[in-house]
């Protein structure tokens, strides 16, 4: 009886063995060298040798090619692993002959160089140099077009195991010295392959304008006001800024910070665009508030009040009113916790373009609640009448018209 049992052991655990084993497989097997060969000599119409293996035991490492012209390339083995606990593990392999070709053939890229387009192949790199905002829309479309044109080294990347490495030509403002050399730059793939498709109008526009952004967006890293001045009102504001500083009246620095706004989902009909202020009051349900602005508001014909309720902006018949709600509720303890929402209303109506606020207190009085409003543009504007003026290239704004 004891040595059934002790084989009735021993077969559970092999099961179990066996088990845990099918649960660490390797999906798939390292290539071997005749694939290997045989998928790049098919891919590119020419035979290869090996010229150094640094490949490990497992079959992951690296191997180093060499073409009948001498062009020398890797190719990468790695292995995936799948999962956690006794993860499955794949194999990858992937091969960069085609950057490494066009490296070694500078000649290829003679015609990127005509009618004085400014290409270089620098650094295993190949860039094209656009000199200005108004350059960009031509400089890209020649170069896709030029690209096009290129005789493909390639016969076909479909249906094999073995990944292969694009070249690229990367499109580079010229007139942005000091600028990071490890920035991305936009670009487009080499179409090496005869699979390679003619990049459609829409594609290509998406292009040109993706470079005309990142081109703004770099003017302005480089805090570049003498390009950026150079720049129309539409080409500056492809990359506005997040913040206007020191906003004045009358010359008068009145807001300190606009920052960028982003509107509701019902926002009114209109530009519902540009930047906002954030106002706030001390003690917001206390009549004696402490509100910093009230003189801006009352320079402009408004008047202000704080019943301890309510907050109110009023001038002729026009009342822009935040009503404070107050509610009591349950933090995760149990305690009670005292919840204060201001809702904006004009002329009686919930006024969905203007930010409302929400907070906690744990006073029922709500002596110590601060409560903090915005306004953006087209409150200022369609309220109060105020219209702005932004410089956006020193960052600085103005009102330049106030009143009804």
């Amino acid at each position: 009886m004891k040595k059934k049992r002790l084989l009735i052991c021993g077969l559970i655990s092999a099961l179990c063995f066996s088990t845990f084993a099918s649960c660490n497989k390797k999906l798939n097997n390292p290539p071997t060298m005749t694939h290997i060969l045989s998928t790049l000599s098919s891919r590119y119409s020419k035979p290869f040798i090996l010229l150094e293996d640094n490949t490990k035991d497992d079959g992951t490492g690296t191997l180093t090619f060499e073409d009948t012209n001498g062009v020398q390339f890797t190719v990468y083995i790695s292995k995936d692993t799948i999962g956690e606990f006794m993860p499955d593990y794949r194999y990858r392999t992937s091969e960069r002959y085609i950057p490494a070709y066009y490296n070694a053939h500078p000649e290829l890229f003679e015609p990127f160089k005509v009618n004085g387009h400014d290409f270089k192949n620098e650094d295993s790199s190949h860039n094209m140099y656009y000199h200005s905002f108004d350059e960009i829309d031509e400089t890209v479309r020649f170069t896709c077009k030029t690209a096009y044109n290129m005789e493909r080294i390639c016969n076909s990347v479909s249906d094999s195991d073995i990944s292969h490495s694009s070249a690229y030509i990367n499109f580079v403002p010229a007139d942005c010295s000091g600028i990071s050399e490890h920035k991305q730059y936009s670009y487009i793939s080499i179409p090496a392959t005869e699979e390679s498709h003619c990049m459609s109008e829409e594609e290509i526009q998406n292009l040109i304008s993706e470079i005309q952004l990142d081109y703004v967006e770099t003017l302005r890293e480089l805090n570049d006001t003498e390009k950026l001045s150079e720049l129309t009102y539409e080409q500056i504001m492809l990359a506005p800024l997040p913040e206007i500083h020191n906003v004045t009246l009358n010359d008068k620095v009145v807001f300190s910070t606009m920052k960028d706004y982003y509107p509701a989902s019902n926002y009114l009909e209109g530009d519902d665009t540009g930047y906002c202020y954030t106002f706030q009051i001390k003690r917001a349900s206390d009549p004696d508030s402490i509100f910093t602005h009230q003189s801006f508001f009352e320079e402009m014909g408004w008047e202000y009040s704080n019943d301890g309720n309510d907050i109110s902006f009023t001038k002729g018949d026009t009342s822009l009113v935040y009503h404070i709600k107050r509610s009591i509720t349950t933090d995760y303890n149990g305690n009670l916790k005292y919840e204060f929402e201001a809702v904006p209303e004009l002329n009686g109506e919930t006024c969905y373009y203007i930010e409302n606020c929400r907070t906690s207190n744990n006073t029922w009085n709500g002596k110590d609640f601060d409560f903090q409003f915005t306004l953006n543009e087209k409150a200022f504007r369609e309220i109060f009448g105020v219209e702005f003026e932004f410089d956006q290239v020193n960052g600085t704004g103005k009102i330049v018209k106030y009143g009804n």
